[in-house]
């Protein structure tokens, strides 16, 4: 009977872990994440993101207040454990709220029921660059007529190399391009026209090309002095085909690259993101397989502007090329040197961490009881099990007693066989001396026998 009820225990325990297993996948297996730029001018459009996790299914997407910010695309996305855009459209000055309430979310698991998520979104009037200023008008006093101030525009117009690769494409305002060379590469031809035609350009660094990185500075001078350097990293390889350094995809959780990636643009904007966040989500895939990628500046990001780099070595260990992801993190609350206020930060840290014990232990509440449940059966079990111990000696002993008896009973039934053999020896040394008394006593037991 005891054993019975030791084995049901058992049944129920490992029944109990299963349910609380089952249970525990559903409550914390489930997840869905949402982003966008949340400081937008009056006019433009952006892209709200929705990352799915580990769910499946549909979601709403709603505003608050459409005359701020409209919907433009589908408001109902569909997730598949992926990241999806739903297009909205600042409208006028305010601010709105985004929604996204999910309407049926399924895991690997079945239905999983979520909360909807909100995003406050502020639209701002649009910037308006200023007209430079009119040119200073001489007041005919030297005899002069009229002249306009000296021009400050350093950009280049145009940028090209007589070599195929330069990377990424030309632009006003990027600073910073790579091109790779095979080593029978001396020269770079360059052809750089600025967009003032009253600006200087000059160039330095693209002859007598040597094994590895090398450096082209292009200066741009402007009508009035200012200077803008454009620059070019050659790297020249033995073998050009173990010298691709680019990167195929480049995905960052929750953001979205505006404009999308490409391989030989290397510098991209993730905008703001919160005083509390602490760094981003990157993955990063190479074009080739055995390229080394290094991400450099992504832990315990610094508030203010700053950038990440992300360092990608081809095969060749010598051609590099650099991903720059530059954000803004907001500031976070100012630090309070006082002793008080420490104390007080210190005991309302405390107080927010029992709240949130406690309700962590309020919504998982029938995982709180089938733990409660198991401790119990665990303690009825180990009851038992003492229990059994303390009779078993008792048990022992006597079978031990019995096992000794069985012994002894064989050994003395030995003894006495020895005896009688013995003795029979003995008897039959006598006949030999004395025939006589042998025949005596087998006459005597004859005659016994006849008695009995």
């Amino acid at each position: 009977m005891k054993k019975n009820t030791l084995k049901n225990n058992i049944r129920i325990l490992i029944f109990s872990i299963l349910i609380l297993f089952c249970f525990s996948i559903n409550v914390y297996g489930a997840s869905y994440s949402i982003a966008a730029n949340t400081s937008i001018e009056v006019g433009n459009t952006f892209k709200l993101s929705i990352s799915s996790g580990d769910v499946t299914g549909r979601l709403n997407v709603s505003s608050s207040n459409g005359g701020v910010v409209s919907i433009i695309s589908d408001s109902k996305a569909w997730v598949e454990k992926n990241t999806v855009t739903v297009s909205l459209k600042a409208n006028s000055v305010g601010t709105a709220v985004i929604t996204v309430t999910p309407a049926t979310l399924a895991d690997d698991k079945g239905e999983v029921h979520l909360g909807s998520k909100s995003i406050t979104i502020t639209v701002k009037e649009k910037s308006v660059t200023p007209p430079p200023p009119p040119p200073p008008v001489n007041n005919g006093n030297d005899g002069n007529s009229n002249t306009s101030a000296k021009s400050s525009n350093n950009y280049l117009k145009n940028l090209k190399v007589n070599v195929e690769g330069l990377s990424p494409r030309f632009s006003k305002t990027t600073l910073n391009y790579a091109l790779t060379v095979g080593k029978d590469v001396s020269n770079i031809n360059i052809n750089a026209s600025p967009e003032d035609f009253k600006s200087r350009v000059s160039i330095s660094g693209n002859n007598n090309l040597s094994d590895g990185n090398n450096t082209i500075t292009i200066t741009v001078t402007a009508e009035n002095g200012n200077k803008r350097y454009y620059k070019i990293t050659v790297t020249k390889v033995v073998d050009i085909s173990k010298s691709n350094a680019f990167l195929d995809n480049l995905v960052i959780q929750g953001i979205i690259l505006d404009p999308g990636f490409q391989s030989e643009m290397l510098e991209y904007n993730l905008g703001k993101v919160a005083s509390d966040f602490t760094s981003f989500n990157i993955l990063t895939f190479p074009k080739d397989e055995g390229a080394k990628v290094e991400i450099i500046g992504n832990e315990n990001l610094k508030s203010g502007k700053n950038t990440i780099k992300i360092k990608v070595t081809a095969p060749d260990g010598i051609t590099i090329k650099e991903y720059i992801l530059s954000y803004e993190k907001e500031e976070g609350p100012e630090v309070i040197a006082e002793e008080n206020s420490l104390i007080s930060l210190e005991k309302a840290s405390n107080d927010n961490f029992i709240k949130r014990t406690w309700r962590k232990i309020k919504n998982n509440s029938l995982i709180v009881l089938m733990y409660l449940f198991i401790l119990v059966e665990f303690a009825q079990i180990l009851y038992l099990y003492i229990k059994l111990r303390k009779m078993t000696p008792k048990k022992s002993l006597d079978i031990k007693d019995n096992m000794k008896n069985r012994k002894n009973g064989p050994k003395k039934e030995i003894k006495t066989k020895d005896n009688m053999l013995n003795e029979e020896i003995e008897n039959l040394k006598g006949l030999k001396e004395n025939p006589r008394v042998e025949l005596k006593t087998r006459s005597a037991l004859k005659n016994g026998n006849d008695n009995k």
